[in-house]
């Protein structure tokens, strides 16, 4: 060996070390830490995770002396909207009829929804709005009662038809059902869950137990009370039944007080994670059986009073981006599943149509559908509906 390619060996190491300092200081200075000192690199957090106490505390205090609030505490469903603000009437939800009786009207069609921010959109221009006017177009006349509610889970928007929308007795209840509130039917507390949400409440989640389900966390903590749980998590009795809450993720080791190594570790476990979408949501697992028994629970008790129930898809916009590429979704065992237990209304030809010849990042704003893709959806719902034979006899009261 002569001496240049012994001094290049000898200086290998030192140069990887230069390296690796240079790249953890870059890390260092382009991420930022939160009040909780959770270290973010853009919107990846990096382990060892810190429990939000700070955050919690925040919005409890934030929540308190509020004068105004979009949402409320609920101590049966964990949060609902504020009565007579942002839109939502005097009973909680959108509507623009001005008869809300429980009691349904002789002369016109109700049809009630329930889901998450997919399904509550905006009072204004939400695809619901669009669904009302094409059914009184076709000479249905009709009225649309929206209990849509942000941040909602599946159990939580099937928790708010019990409370709230089975008295009401509509002829026609549609769930909409989104991948991602699968996932949150697993969770307790929303700010384990999404660190920099605005929703400062917890809310109750089924388990099953001999194909039952079972309801805990009811009634959910008051606000005041949660600053306190977070706090102590890792002892709370329900923890064991928070799907983000890991207690390996919160520890800290060697190599996690690299920022760079626990950055490494961030997108490999992302990566992971992606892969692992399909079997997350394959119907034997807990979300998937638990998603199914939720809509064959709703579906069973909509149908007692009457009502005709079903699910309305609404793809997110990484879902409808391989549905785009592939024609399929990484759950479409779930759906077939869903689709087997309840009429499923999947609009994603007309979302893609409406889309066609532009990117589907104009049709989403912070994650939600914007204004151009509303009309797509409450068309193709309005059709799916109105392809009932039964609609006639609501054409004929008009």
């Amino acid at each position: 060996m002569n001496n240049y390619t012994r001094h290049k060996l000898l200086a290998a190491p030192g140069f990887l070390l230069v390296c690796f300092v240079v790249l953890e200081i870059a890390v260092r200075l382009i991420s930022h830490q939160d009040a909780d000192s959770n270290r973010w690199f853009g919107g990846t957090r990096l382990k060892p995770y810190r429990l939000p106490v700070r955050r919690t505390t925040q919005l409890v205090q934030e929540y308190t002396i509020a004068e105004s609030r979009k949402l409320i505490y609920d101590a049966e469903v964990g949060w609902a909207p504020q009565p007579g603000r942002n839109g939502n009437n005097a009973q909680g939800f959108y509507s623009i009829s001005p008869d809300t009786d429980l009691a349904p009207p002789t002369n016109r069609l109700r049809v009630a929804i329930f889901g998450a921010s997919y399904t509550a959109g905006h009072f204004e221009t939400g695809w619901w709005r669009t669904l009302e006017k094409a059914l009184n177009d076709a000479g249905v006349a009709a009225e649309v009662f929206n209990f849509g509610v942000g941040g909602y889970a599946m159990d939580q928007a099937f928790l708010r038809w019990r409370k709230s929308g089975a008295a009401y007795h509509p002829h026609i209840v549609i769930f909409g059902f989104t991948r991602q509130n699968c996932e949150n039917n697993l969770n307790l507390l929303r700010i384990v869950a999404e660190p920099d949400t605005g929703i400062p409440f917890m809310k109750p989640r089924f388990l099953l137990e001999h194909e039952q389900l079972k309801l805990i966390n009811t009634p959910t903590p008051i606000p005041e009370a949660l600053p306190g749980i977070v706090a102590r998590f890792s002892e709370w009795p329900l923890a064991r039944h928070e799907q983000h809450f890991k207690a390996e993720d919160f520890q800290a080791s060697l190599w996690r007080h690299s920022s760079l190594f626990a950055l490494f570790e961030a997108r490999i476990g992302a990566a992971r994670d992606r892969a692992a979408t399909a079997s997350f949501y394959q119907e034997d697992g807990e979300a998937g059986r638990l998603a199914v028994k939720i809509i064959s629970q709703f579906r069973q008790e909509a149908e007692a009073v009457g009502s005709r129930f079903y699910v309305l898809h609404l793809p997110s916009e990484s879902d409808l981006r391989t549905f785009q590429a592939t024609g399929n979704y990484p759950f479409a065992g779930l759906l077939n599943a869903v689709n087997r237990i309840a009429t499923v209304i999947q609009p994603e030809t007309a979302m893609l149509t409406a889309a066609r010849g532009h990117d589907l990042a104009r049709y989403f704003n912070d994650g939600h559908y914007t204004n151009e893709f509303n009309p797509a959806i409450g068309a193709a719902v309005a059709e799916a509906l109105l392809a009932n034979p039964d609609m006639d006899r609501y054409r004929a009261r008009k």
